[in-house]
């Protein structure tokens, strides 16, 4: 796509205000030599932050009382994400996964239940340091060093 093709998408858009921020958003980035899908966020780190963000939001809509394990959350979102379970009746978990299933089609789709579970484990994980040594310890092992 050109530069051209994107300012006149930009024009197109001015009935819907958020797509045509993100279209004004990823033009300078591509004025200055970034590729346009990474400069519209489509590819690259950008896209994998918004598609593990929205893997996220979607495990919490899923964990209504928060009670569920990562895995457990993983488990559930892939039998949604292969729609071998339906979301009917819950707008804001359909919007997330169609959301999800569109990042699939770019490449950035996540489906097993492994690398789900990678992306939700990630937040759940406590600082074993700070829990077996106090922060004076770890900071004086490192000066008598």
């Amino acid at each position: 796509m050109s530069g051209m093709r994107l300012r006149q998408l930009i024009t197109l858009s001015a009935a819907e205000p958020e797509l045509q921020q993100w279209l004004r958003d990823g033009l300078e980035p591509y004025r200055q030599g970034e590729s346009l899908d990474r400069a519209l966020g489509i590819a690259g780190p950008l896209a994998v932050e918004n598609r593990n963000n929205a893997i996220r939001c979607a495990a919490e809509l899923i964990d209504e009382h928060g009670d569920m394990s990562p895995w457990g959350k993983a488990r559930l979102l892939a039998q949604y994400l292969d729609r071998s379970l339906s979301a009917r009746g819950n707008e804001p978990l359909k919007e997330v996964l169609r959301t999800i299933g569109k990042q699939s089609k770019y490449g950035q789709g996540l489906r097993s239940v492994r690398r789900l579970y990678d992306v939700l484990k990630v937040q759940e994980q406590p600082d074993l340091l700070g829990l077996l040594l106090p922060p004076d310890t770890a900071t004086d092992d490192k000066e008598g060093a």
